[in-house]
């Protein structure tokens, strides 16, 4: 009688220190869903910005060159008694490389913004790896009992 006393104790100590470790693991979701959230939100504002001159950048590159190509082209032409082909491949490479720079710098600055993740990719680590921790200790603990 006296054994199954104890072994509905020790059981009883088990759910218990289970459930203690469910409302501990559930906390940690929700502040790591909070913490996510508050990030992503940062993101978002960080890359506003960026994303519009990468945007502006596409449209630059996309609408405006091929205009310059052509203007620039017969004007380079007629200055520089070039042919028109030779004065097409100085105009395309030119822009080219001011829409190639825009672009690389707007794309710097949208890689930046996602930094604000790291904080949420740190804390689910530790999160983790603190849930590992007790998950082995409590183990531990009922094989000593």
């Amino acid at each position: 009688m006296n054994g199954g006393l104890r072994f509905r104790g020790r059981r009883e100590n088990v759910l218990e220190s289970l459930s203690d470790l469910g409302g501990d693991v559930a906390s940690l979701v929700e502040l790591q869903a909070k913490l996510t959230a508050i990030d992503l939100k940062e993101t978002i504002d960080k890359a506003t910005y960026p994303s519009v001159t990468l945007a502006v950048a596409a449209v630059v590159l996309i609408g405006a060159i091929p205009v310059m190509f052509i203007g620039l082209a017969f004007v380079l032409a007629i200055a520089l008694s070039i042919s028109q082909g030779a004065s097409l491949l100085i105009v395309g490479v030119t822009f080219a490389l001011i829409g190639g720079v825009i672009g690389w710098i707007a794309l710097m600055k949208v890689l930046q913004s996602l930094q604000s993740f790291r904080r949420s990719r740190e804390e689910l680590i530790r999160n983790i790896a603190w849930v590992r921790t007790v998950i082995a200790q409590s183990g531990r603990e009922t094989h000593r009992s």
